[in-house]
């Protein structure tokens, strides 16, 4: 099992629940952090930074794919 922490040093850290150790970081660069959620399949997670910018991150190799504007209907690239 695995916890999810994101906040104004703007990382996004997985950490493993069982040890309390860091499994890893993503680093989106996009200012501090506002909101921070597993995908529901586990394998992927939503950043939401003070740059109104969402982003979708598989966890390996923690690349981001995606990403939309705040408020937009649409994705940019």
């Amino acid at each position: 099992s695995r916890i999810l922490t994101g906040g104004g040093d703007g990382i996004a850290r997985v950490w493993d629940s069982t040890t309390g150790r860091l499994a890893g970081s993503i680093l989106p660069s996009g200012g501090p952090l506002t909101s921070v959620e597993f995908h529901p399949g586990g394998s992927r997670v939503l950043t939401a930074g003070s740059d109104g910018l969402v982003r979708e991150w598989d966890l390996a190799p923690s690349l981001a794919f995606r990403r939309v504007s705040a408020g937009s209907a649409g994705w940019t690239h």
